[in-house]
């Protein structure tokens, strides 16, 4: 999914997080990636939760 807003690179993980559940109303869970472009549209973060560990 790709937030359809400019976002501030300099935001933490909880930061791109709370711009999730605001955006989309969705947790970090999964499997999916969240793209997040800078204002210019030079910079790109991929945002994904990985799971660590714990029984399948």
């Amino acid at each position: 999914m790709c937030c359809k807003r400019s976002v501030d690179m300099r935001k933490s993980f909880h930061g791109l997080e709370g711009l999730v559940v605001e955006q989309f109303g969705r947790y970090l869970i999964g499997d999916e990636v969240f793209v997040f472009l800078s204002k210019s549209g030079h910079d790109v973060l991929l945002l994904r939760r990985v799971s660590c560990g714990g029984s399948q």
